[in-house]
């Protein structure tokens, strides 16, 4: 199920108590989990592992997922007098790599919550500590070695499509390669698709059904954007209507799908591509 990290009618989870937090109210949940819930409300569709002394814990659907897929103990813990108790696995934090990297090829999407300051200084003023987003992990945006295949390229790809003419772009940020391409064949596609093997591939939500099915049923490691216009299109001034035709928008958005998906994910890291990137357009048909 790609990226479907906290999906609450998933049967495995319908009897667990308070299992889907948007199910609670809000203020009753105490601080902390009430923080957490923020930060999971931005990635709703990512793992989220939120640090917690010396573990990172994961809270309400989270953790059932992360005790099944890591198969670790599901606990609970106490969210509020009036909620009672929620659902709770935690990784040590010295061993996160190792369980992110296992979530990673498992195609789920890990958000990393870290305390971004001393523990004790917020204890002295009665406060919560600190936590920020720190890292963003998914199959087609890792950069770690560790986490990589050898002699093997980990693609991420972004298709767009108008009518039966596309569009693909995609990189391999741990090399810098970037390539585009473009055709009118829909099946075209999806061979291409097929030989390249992504790690990742961005694809709207309004594409052809043949072409939704050939990419999630090849493997689990897919993220489905909202609107094919998206926002990544509108700020890279990729207007449709100023196309000189449907065979020029594909190739004009495709690649700013791939860039604003990269910046997003790596964050202090953006400029990777920038610095040692080989682009290249590639008429492949």
């Amino acid at each position: 199920m790609p990226y479907t990290a906290s999906t609450p009618t998933d049967p495995s989870q319908a009897n667990i108590p308070n299992a889907d937090h948007r199910l609670l109210e809000f203020t009753k949940l105490t601080p902390m989990m009430q923080r957490y819930v923020e930060v999971k409300e931005q990635y709703p569709h990512a793992l989220l592992l939120f640090r917690v002394g010396d573990f990172f814990e994961c809270f309400f659907q989270d953790a059932v997922t992360i005790s099944r897929e890591l198969e670790l103990v599901c606990t609970s813990k106490e969210s509020g007098k009036e909620i009672g108790r929620v659902p709770m696995t935690g990784v040590p934090h010295h061993a996160l790599d190792r369980y992110t990297s296992v979530l990673v090829e498992k195609g789920y999407a890990v958000v990393v919550c870290d305390q971004v300051e001393d523990a004790s200084i917020a204890a002295r003023e009665g406060r919560q500590v600190k936590r920020e987003i720190t890292r963003i992990l998914t199959p087609g945006t890792l950069t770690d070695d560790g986490m990589l295949k050898p002699r093997q390229n980990n693609f991420l790809a972004a298709v767009v499509i108008a009518g039966e003419h596309w569009g693909l772009a995609y990189t391999d940020i741990s090399t810098g390669e970037f390539v585009t391409t473009q055709a009118d064949s829909l099946e075209q596609l999806t061979l291409e698709l097929l030989r390249l093997q992504p790690s990742e591939v961005l694809v709207p939500t309004n594409a052809p059904c043949r072409i939704r099915f050939a990419i999630l049923c090849d493997r689990k490691s897919r993220l489905l954007c909202p609107k094919q216009n998206s926002e990544s299109c509108k700020s890279s001034k990729c207007d449709r209507s100023k196309a000189s035709d449907a065979r020029t928008f594909p190739s004009q958005c495709a690649p700013p799908a791939v860039c604003c998906n990269i910046s997003k994910k790596l964050k202090k890291k953006k400029q990777l591509l920038c610095k040692d990137c080989t682009l290249t357009h590639s008429p492949i048909f």
